[in-house]
């Protein structure tokens, strides 16, 4: 009693509403982070990275292609440059913390579950998209990032059939696409309230491919419009550690496997 509520639960915030037009161009500024730097050089005032971010800096992940039984390939490293992950098992869908909750009614985000919305706050907050699997709906153990297959049928997460074409990556496992890369992610592999373990995705895709893939489906998310304006490809390790620390403090659990970074 007396307390005032906005402290209480963690609104007592300015929030930034910043023109998107700005940094059409600068997809350094397309996270938070990059946008608090920019404004510090702008102003000459010095910049304090974040605790986690710094701490980033001297890790090395394992360059294997293989990550607790699962088969990583990436077909072309044109197309994807650098693909890192982590699996983490134990994992707990549940409600999300208020200040979580917060976060998302302030940017205009619909809140989805602990795991998505740690990857989407990552995402607001460093500028990189990320994307976590259902561990138990990878077919035959196998990860392959690849070409879609000539008019390839692929139903998306808002429940509608869409046709690919070749110049479309995916995510694949042994026998069919998962996730169309960069883009848009699958209905039937994403994370569900039965979800209890994970296979958690950073990477760094090919501009033009993502643009033309978005245009031709009509798909403009928030990952495909921060790809096709060509990420910082070093933030991919950044965002893969920071978002498995939240999920292991948001969601329990435990990291169940080193970091795979194929970084050719």
């Amino acid at each position: 009693p007396g307390a005032q509520f906005s402290q209480l639960y963690d609104l007592d915030d300015t929030i930034l509403d910043i023109e998107n037009k700005m940094f059409t161009h600068r997809p350094d500024c397309f996270g938070q982070l990059g946008v608090a730097r920019e404004l510090a050089g702008i102003q000459g005032l010095p910049f304090e990275s974040p605790d986690w971010y710094k701490n980033g800096s001297s890790f090395e992940g394992e360059s294997s292609e293989a990550i607790n039984g699962l088969g990583v390939t990436v077909e072309d490293p044109e197309l994807c440059q650098r693909y890192m992950a982590v699996a983490l098992d134990d994992i707990s869908i549940s409600a999300r913390p208020a200040w979580l909750q917060s976060f998302f009614k302030r940017v205009g985000i619909r809140p989805i579950n602990n795991v998505v919305d740690i990857t989407n706050f990552v995402l607001h907050e460093i500028g990189q998209p990320l994307h976590a699997f259902d561990r138990s709906k990878i077919i035959g153990d196998q990860i392959v990032v690849k070409n879609a297959g000539a008019r390839e049928k692929f139903l998306c997460l808002d429940e509608k059939e869409r046709e690919l074409n070749e110049g479309d990556i995916v995510i694949a496992n042994e026998s069919e696409s998962m996730c169309i890369a960069g883009v848009f992610g699958g209905l039937h592999s994403g994370v569900s309230e039965q979800t209890t373990s994970l296979f958690l995705e950073s990477a760094w895709f090919t501009p033009s491919s993502i643009r033309k893939t978005s245009m031709r489906l009509g798909l403009r998310t928030d990952a495909a419009i921060r790809f096709e304006k060509s990420v910082d490809i070093s933030n991919v390790m950044f965002a893969l550690q920071r978002a498995a620390a939240l999920i292991v403090e948001l969601a329990g659990g435990h990291i169940s496997s080193e970091f795979l970074d194929i970084y050719p």
